[in-house]
C-alpha cells in the first residue's frame, strides 16, 4: 500500500519493484501525463491523501502544485538562464519556494526535524567580473559567465539545483552533514580555474573567485502562519549578509592568490568531491 505520510514528498529514485517509485516519484513530478493510474491506484493514494490532517494536506498540496507547476516551465523552455545554463532568476524562486514546501510537508508532525538544519541554501556572487568587465569588455564578462556555468556544471553535475537570481548573484541548494566553511571550499573548487587574459605582453589573468554565503532552512520549524514568501526572504537574508561577512573578510587575499597562480601557469589544486545532488534527479 502507498503510505503518503511516510512516503511523500520524499522520492525514492531507482526503487525499480516499488510502486511508491512510479507513481509518487512522477506525481511530484508533475509528470501525470505519463502515468495511467488503475482505478484501486487512485483510491489508494485519495485514501491515503484523505488520511492525513489538514494541516499536513495543504503543505502536500501546494509541493504537488509546486512541481507540476516546474514541470510546465520546462516544458515551456522558460526556466534557464542563457548565459550560464543555470536556472533563471524568475525560476530560481519557485525553486526555493518548491524546497520550503517539500520540507514543511516532510517534517510535519516529525520531532525529529534535523533535515532542515542539512539543507542548506548557497548564496553567492562573482569576484573579479569587474575588472575583466572594465579591462576586457563586458563580452569577456559574458564569457566569464559562460565559463561560470560549464565549470561549475561539468563540478556537480547538469543535475544539481544552481540558479541566478540576478546580476553576478548565484544560488545553490545543497543537503549534506557540511559545515560552512566545507561549503565554501566546495564551491571556490568548482570555479578556481577560470582566468580570463588580456593581450599585453605577458598577458595579464584575471581569475574569477566567490564571495560565498550559507544559511539552512531550520527557520522552517517555526514557520506556522508565515507566508512561503517571507520564509524564502529571510533564508536569503541570512545567507546574503554571511555572504557579504566572507566578502569582506577573503575577496582580496583570494583574487591575489589566483592571479599569482595563474601568472605561474598553476590553475589546479586539490578539489573536495561534492556531494550527491539533492533531492533526487532534478530535470533541466
Amino acid at each position: 500500500m502507498v503510505d503518503l505520510k511516510h512516503d511523500f514528498p520524499r522520492l525514492e529514485q531507482g526503487d525499480a519493484d516499488s510502486e511508491k517509485a512510479t507513481l509518487l516519484d512522477r506525481i511530484a513530478g508533475g509528470e501525470l501525463r505519463d502515468v495511467t493510474l488503475n482505478m484501486a491506484q487512485i483510491d489508494t493514494l485519495v485514501a491515503e491523501f484523505e488520511s492525513l490532517s489538514d494541516d499536513h494536506k495543504s503543505k502536500v498540496f501546494r509541493y504537488m502544485l509546486l512541481k507540476s507547476n516546474e514541470m510546465q516551465r520546462k516544458l515551456d523552455g522558460n526556466t534557464n538562464d542563457k548565459l550560464t545554463g543555470f536556472l533563471s532568476p524568475d525560476e530560481s524562486r519557485q525553486q526555493i519556494g518548491t524546497q520550503i514546501a517539500r520540507l514543511q510537508a516532510e517534517i510535519h508532525g516529525q520531532a525529529d526535524k534535523s533535515l532542515l538544519e542539512h539543507t542548506h541554501l548557497i548564496y553567492f556572487d562573482m569576484d573579479g567580473l569587474k575588472q575583466i568587465n572594465d579591462n576586457l569588455g563586458h563580452e569577456a564578462g559574458d564569457e566569464a559567465f559562460r565559463r561560470l556555468g560549464e565549470s561549475m556544471q561539468a563540478h556537480f553535475g547538469k543535475d544539481q539545483v544552481i540558479g541566478r537570481l540576478g546580476g553576478d548573484e548565484f544560488f545553490m541548494i545543497m543537503e549534506g552533514d557540511l559545515t560552512p566553511d566545507e561549503i565554501r571550499e566546495i564551491v571556490r573548487a568548482s570555479i578556481q580555474d577560470i582566468v580570463m587574459w588580456d593581450n599585453s605582453n605577458p598577458p595579464t589573468p584575471y581569475p574569477v573567485s566567490a564571495s560565498i554565503g550559507v544559511s539552512d532552512f531550520s527557520n522552517i520549524a517555526e514557520s506556522e502562519g508565515i507566508s512561503t514568501s517571507e520564509i524564502m526572504g529571510n533564508i536569503i537574508a541570512t545567507a546574503d549578509a554571511n555572504m557579504y561577512e566572507d566578502k569582506k573578510a577573503t575577496k582580496a587575499d583570494r583574487l591575489e592568490v589566483l592571479r599569482q597562480r595563474a601568472q605561474n601557469g598553476d590553475t589546479q589544486s586539490e578539489t573536495i568531491d561534492p556531494p550527491s545532488p539533492p533531492f533526487g534527479n532534478q530535470p533541466t
